[in-house]
């Protein structure tokens, strides 16, 4: 971003968050699957933007769901002046690799607090999944 260019954050709110885990789990069961989801949405209106970023984790046993998290936050970002560009580039990659390790964070405290093995999901190349969400677009 040009050195004129201004982007602070404002807030980042826990919109959602639920959690479920089956009474007993075998997490040395070779069938073990793990699968994330990623989900992002940017609204801009007038100097602000919001990123609402949901991640769906799940952890599946022959089919049967063991674990299952849903986590959505919300941040608020206040920009002065920025080219549309850049604002493209901050909504697809800066603002969700802001709003991640929170979330991650949570389902690692909640994973634990469920009396499990804490979850951590791995981080994300944000830059490299806005490439594949655009290619897909095309």
């Amino acid at each position: 971003m040009e050195s004129n260019e201004n982007i602070s954050i404002s807030n980042i709110v826990l919109m959602e968050s639920n959690f479920f885990r089956d009474k007993i789990i075998d997490f040395s069961d070779p069938n073990l699957k793990n699968n994330i989801n990623i989900h992002l949405d940017n609204v801009v209106a007038d100097n602000f933007l919001e990123t609402t970023l949901m991640v769906t984790f799940t952890a599946v046993i022959n089919e049967k769901t063991i674990v299952e998290a849903k986590i959505k936050m919300l941040a608020i970002f206040e920009f002065t002046t920025i080219s549309s560009v850049n604002l493209e580039t901050f909504k697809e990659i800066n603002a969700p690799a802001i709003i991640y390790p929170y979330i991650r964070e949570h389902l690692t405290s909640l994973s634990t607090k469920a009396l499990l093995t804490p979850i951590i999901i791995p981080p994300v190349n944000f830059v490299k999944l806005a490439e594949q969400n655009k290619a897909i677009k095309e």
